[in-house]
């Protein structure tokens, strides 16, 4: 089996597709209603298929964003009314209650410090919104995108945010594990 990419000359739908030769490629797709003097067969590169792989890297950037965004609104949320609750019934709940809702507080407070939520979610949004830019450039011929070599331009780029991604989320992790270093030189 050899990877083919299917293309629809008028509509400009392509396909990457599995099959054993082009005219077998040229069938399957033909298969869902397109007719098949419309449709164009190559070998897929390697380039292409990590081209068609981009929107579903971004996509994943942006879910994943979305996730440590969540945490992080609803562990806000939540200190927000455990905040209220120790000002609201300090005057009749005892002393316990109002230990425990300072306890609760302090944790969730910590967890965010340790976790940093927010400065994920930043992040891996940014870097998703840097890729789609590139993305759609690279679609649409714009700025340095429209020569000979553009899918090496693009792919370098997209490989660049990446990395300086997880560079970032790198040094993230990293800065939460920093051993602290005592006041007294001496120590």
């Amino acid at each position: 089996m050899s990877s083919f990419m299917v293309t629809h000359k008028k509509e400009g739908l392509t396909w990457f597709v599995s099959a054993k030769t082009a005219q077998d490629a040229k069938e399957n797709i033909s298969g869902i209603g397109y007719d098949i003097d419309d449709l164009t067969v190559r070998h897929a590169t390697s380039r292409d298929i990590y081209i068609n792989r981009v929107t579903d890297i971004i996509e994943n950037y942006r879910k994943e964003a979305s996730r440590f965004q969540r945490r992080f609104n609803t562990s806000q949320i939540t200190l927000i009314i455990l905040s209220s609750l120790v000002s609201g019934i300090g005057w009749f709940a005892s002393r316990w209650i109002i230990t425990s809702l300072g306890i609760a507080i302090t944790v969730i407070t910590g967890i965010n410090l340790h976790f940093k939520y927010r400065e994920k979610y930043y992040n891996l949004r940014q870097t998703a919104d840097q890729m789609e830019v590139e993305y759609n450039a690279y679609k649409l011929d714009i700025g340095q995108y429209g020569g000979e070599n553009d899918a090496t331009i693009f792919i370098k780029k997209f490989e660049y945010l990446r990395e300086e991604q997880q560079k970032r989320q790198l040094q993230l992790e990293q800065s939460s594990h920093i051993e602290q270093k005592p006041l007294n030189p001496n120590q």
